[in-house]
């Protein structure tokens, strides 16, 4: 048995145009929560109407804006809304998410497509979400255009959710002013970007993205731990050092050891500058830089101290980021951003670069419908890029998975240097 409804705020507020960045983020972003018991259907259906007030834009459309604007808008009009489909199944074979192809537990993806190639596009909600039942659990998958919301701000959405079920006021969403823009950051393009050609695509012809998880736990975390906290360095910097030095030869184009490569890590900037957006991105990727001949004779631990440097010169530049993100909301526009990539994404795909995301602080505990946390949390990754994912186990709360997406040909390499890397420290 299934259903599906569209949800939409009581009161739509005002069309709120994206930031230039956003519109460079054309991509989406995919979870799912595993719960060992049954989450209430009416009362989801219920939480999920509560939550779409304070976050309205979850169930707006893409739509352009006037020609002289050449703005791209979110608008929450009446008659449309965010898909929530529900299903209850009794296939006892599939009651262990762990063995399934995720993609059964998430909303349908066919029309995503149509945000590709279409600055208006009416039909497809942004934000979808699906809910399946088996006899004893529930499996929670949701879908949400990256230019709409980031990491931060699906969590948000997704703690307003559980507390709209345990019967929490929530609130409604109070109307915001979009910051203004202004020229300070001099150039024909921010170095945030990159300028690249329409047929730039190519690359996806030649060779898949393959993805391969390791599990650290028990001893073999705590030696980790224990080896890491006398320097001050964070696991996950660790983790990206040995990942990045098992990886950096195989994705370089030549021989040379001067050729340089690169890794970014994924920030929330609400963390450290006072950009607050109604909707859209707070991320920024603090990058590190290395030339070949430094990941080959660097230590790890050496390589995480300056991934960790990256960092801190981030917070230290918080002000001129807010000047960079003020410039690119002025000239990213819907007449020129397809000729624009945010650079980690396109280095990640077309030069030697990864870019990594640690997913271990986020507070799982919140997202309790009232029988405990998720037993098991998922992002797929279903995007064309080099990626690194630190997530928690499916299985036990004292481990952690550190899953590595790469291009076909480099994978194989990959895994046979970054277990001798493991050995060696062990």
């Amino acid at each position: 048995m299934q259903y599906e409804k569209l949800l939409s705020p009581v009161s739509p507020p005002v069309a709120c145009a994206l930031g230039g960045v956003d519109l460079l983020l054309d991509t989406w972003t995919d979870y799912v929560l595993e719960y060992d018991y049954l989450v209430d259907d009416s009362k989801l259906l219920a939480a999920l109407s509560q939550a779409i007030e304070l976050y309205p834009y979850f169930s707006g459309r893409k739509v352009s804006g006037l020609p002289q604007d050449h703005k791209v808008y979110i608008d929450c009009f009446k008659g449309i809304g965010f898909n929530f489909h529900q299903v209850n199944t009794s296939y006892a074979d599939e009651c262990d998410s762990t063995k399934q192809d995720w993609q059964i537990y998430l909303p349908d993806s066919s029309k995503r497509r149509k945000h590709k190639f279409s600055a208006t596009s009416l039909k497809a909600p942004l934000f979808s979400v699906k809910q399946t039942n088996y006899h004893d659990h529930t499996i929670l998958g949701f879908s949400v255009w990256h230019a709409i919301a980031d990491g931060g701000a699906f969590f948000n959405f997704l703690t307003t959710l559980v507390a709209a079920y345990r019967g929490e006021e929530v609130g409604s969403y109070q109307q915001k002013e979009c910051a203004s823009s202004n020229d300070e950051i001099i150039g024909e393009y921010h170095e945030s970007i990159r300028q690249v050609s329409l047929t730039s695509g190519a690359r996806e012809a030649e060779s898949a993205i393959v993805t391969t998880e390791f599990t650290f736990g028990g001893d073999t975390l705590d030696k980790l731990v224990k080896h890491l906290a006398p320097h001050g360095i964070p696991l996950s910097d660790y983790l990206y050092a040995l990942a990045w030095k098992s990886s950096h030869h195989i994705m370089l184009s030549s021989a040379s050891d001067t050729e340089k490569s690169s890794l970014y890590t994924v920030y929330d900037i609400r963390q450290f500058t006072d950009i607050e957006k109604p909707l859209g991105n707070h991320l920024y990727y603090p990058k590190t830089e290395l030339t070949s001949t430094e990941l080959r004779s660097l230590t790890s631990l050496d390589i995480a101290k300056k991934i960790r440097s990256s960092v801190f010169s981030m917070v230290e530049h918080a002000e001129q980021i807010e000047q960079e993100l003020a410039w690119l909301d002025k000239h990213i526009t819907n007449k020129n951003y397809k000729q624009f990539a945010v650079r980690p994404v396109y280095d990640a795909i077309y030069e030697p670069a990864i870019m990594c995301n640690n997913l271990m602080h986020i507070s799982y505990d919140s997202f309790d419908f009232g029988h405990g946390k998720p037993v098991s949390f998922d992002t797929p990754n279903e995007e064309y890029m080099r990626f690194i994912s630190i997530l928690p186990s499916r299985v036990q709360g004292g481990e952690i998975r550190f899953r590595v997406s790469l291009f076909e040909p480099e994978l194989a390499e990959f895994e046979s240097n970054f277990n001798n890397e493991l050995k060696e420290f062990f």
